[in-house]
């Protein structure tokens, strides 16, 4: 059975194998500058500038572009880029991209929707975190957008976080704008379904990919693998990206560098869920663990010891970080 079914496995791999372009400049997704928080999710990279440009051009109606990284692990380095790669990176086989039109105040209910996949910063906050719901859904909710510049000010409260949004010719979104959004259907569906930010709206459909170009060759994947065949001709430059932009973090500066330094050594990680599939789930806060002298960091470390022996699994893994962390915050 299996050497009837080998020349269509080679076959497959060849496909997959096959180079499609050259990437040049610089890496599509820079390496995570804090190991367990994925930097694909806490700043703009090329990656998602890649799906975009290509979904731009094959999806010529809209003048904004949204879009998900599925993969926390997301990588393109420059040389070659192979057609696993794009599947790689995008992983939702079937994503297509329709167009439809709304305005600019139901553009920012989704961008602030979007928006909540982070935890908000409070004072004494180092990491940027995830919300663990969102964090624990089978596809990623933090969803990039394109055609427009934006900071994602993580100091307000969900649902307010969506600041300097403009146009990419440096024009104001406002609230009654025109916006022709490219987004896969799926996610449409999410926002539209009881419950979601755009519960029970319908917006015009004014494109889809899958109905101009087929099913199969409609897909996001496919367009981008097009894209830099035909019009790219083979040839990517990789480019720092900065649409968008996180803040709040403000202070704390030696601090942060500690505390990246003891995650990136292995000497402590970032907080996870329980069974250890999500990743940074809450900041790291530092503002109760920086004392004033060797007798209140003593008091400290001796009471969370005490608390150690007894304390169920998940508070222990609290409690030996905080105590990595009172005694290298205060030598």
């Amino acid at each position: 059975m299996e050497s009837l079914y080998e020349p269509y496995h080679k076959r497959l791999r060849e496909m997959a194998n096959r180079e499609i372009a050259q990437l040049s400049g610089v890496n599509l997704v820079p390496e995570n500058e804090i190991r367990g928080i994925p930097q694909v999710h806490v700043q703009d990279t090329g990656i998602s500038a890649l799906f975009q440009e290509a979904s731009f051009f094959y999806a010529p109606k809209a003048n904004v572009i949204a879009l998900q990284i599925d993969n926390d692990n997301a990588k393109l380095d420059v040389g070659s880029i192979k057609a696993k790669d794009i599947a790689y990176n995008y992983q939702y086989a079937g994503g297509e991209i329709t167009v439809y039109r709304m305005t600019g105040k139901e553009l920012k209910q989704y961008m602030e929707w979007s928006a909540g996949y982070f935890n908000s910063v409070k004072p004494g906050d180092v990491t940027y975190s995830f919300n663990p719901e969102r964090r624990a859904s089978k596809y990623s909710t933090n969803d990039f957008f394109a055609g427009v510049t934006y900071t994602i000010d993580l100091t307000q409260p969900a649902g307010e976080r969506i600041t300097d949004l403009k146009f990419a010719d440096g024009t104001p979104v406002k609230d009654n704008s025109e916006i022709r959004l490219g987004m896969n259907s799926y996610r449409m569906g999410h926002l539209t379904k009881k419950g979601g930010i755009l519960e029970g709206q319908q917006f015009p459909v004014l494109f889809d990919t899958e109905a101009e170009y087929g099913e199969e060759q409609g897909t996001i994947r496919n367009l981008t693998i097009r894209y830099l065949t035909e019009q790219k001709q083979g040839k990517y430059e990789g480019k720092p990206m900065q649409r968008w932009k996180l803040s709040g973090l403000e202070g704390f500066e030696k601090e942060r560098e500690i505390v990246k330094e003891l995650i990136n050594s292995g000497k402590m990680d970032v907080p996870a869920s329980a069974d250890g599939r999500y990743t940074n789930i809450e900041s790291i806060n530092v503002q109760d663990l920086i004392l004033k002298n060797s007798e209140a960091k003593n008091a400290a470390i001796t009471q969370r010891l005490s608390r150690l022996e007894s304390a169920p699994e998940n508070e222990k893994t609290t409690l030996k970080r905080e105590l990595i962390l009172l005694e290298a915050l205060n030598p």
